[in-house]
């Protein structure tokens, strides 16, 4: 009776042991990230040149000779990781690219827009490889690693063609209405009329962000950021 007491008691003690939940020896992997971002140029111009007379993108000029603008150095302005603002100017004309240390989760590039009073800007996350390829001397980016909506990623584009029909947008002719209608007289009372406007396409603007939001063709950090962008425009 012991003997068979002491196999029943070893029994047990084997199944209690073989039940033990062995210890967890698998890592959680930590992904690093690239702190990186890649920016590729196809086809920059080799002069940012724009006639003033010229009111939508891509419009036919007859007259060539007319007043134009021009920005000598139009590329894309950003901060670096020790917070000092750099500008890459593309080679005009072929393949280039630059590959800039990012140590934050997202990084903006801007760059000039004849039609607009703001800059186009483009929010890229670390780790992405943007190629810009330009229409009409205004670049159009594409991320190659990740898939992004074009409405997120080239938002100004997209705001401009939207709201606008691709022409000088409201807020812009509050200040550049004097060099583009020629109106001294009235400019004034243009100004004014530009003002009003401007408000009007305000509230137009935060219904496309919100329906653009609320259809996920904006992410909530995208969506906050060209939402703080339209209120400094209203500011200014």
């Amino acid at each position: 009776m012991k003997s068979k007491l002491t196999i029943y008691f070893f029994l047990i003690i084997t199944f209690i042991f073989s039940c033990k939940e062995e210890p967890n020896n698998i890592e959680t992997k930590v992904v690093e990230k690239p702190n990186k971002i890649v920016l590729i140029s196809i086809n920059a111009p080799a002069k940012y040149t724009h006639l003033v007379k010229q009111d939508s993108i891509g419009k036919k000029m007859t007259d060539s000779l007319g007043p134009k603008t021009f920005y000598t150095k139009n590329g894309f302005t950003y901060l670096d990781f020790m917070n000092n603002e750099q500008t890459w100017l593309p080679k005009p004309n072929v393949r280039d690219t630059i590959v800039i240390e990012c140590y934050s989760d997202y990084l903006e590039f801007t760059t000039n827009n004849f039609f607009t009073s703001i800059n186009d800007t483009f929010l890229v996350k670390n780790g992405d490889t943007v190629v810009f390829n330009y229409n009409n001397n205004i670049p159009k980016a594409e991320i190659t690693n990740r898939k992004v909506n074009d409405e997120e990623l080239n938002y100004n584009s997209y705001r401009h063609k939207k709201l606008f029909n691709n022409k000088y947008t409201s807020h812009h002719l509050i200040f550049a209405s004097l060099f583009i209608d020629n109106d001294i007289k009235n400019y004034e009372e243009n100004s004014i009329d530009y003002y009003n406007r401007a408000k009007i396409d305000y509230t137009r603007e935060v219904r496309l962000l919100d329906s653009l939001f609320n259809s996920n063709k904006l992410s909530e950090t995208n969506y906050n950021y060209r939402k703080d962008a339209l209120n400094m425009l209203m500011e200014k």
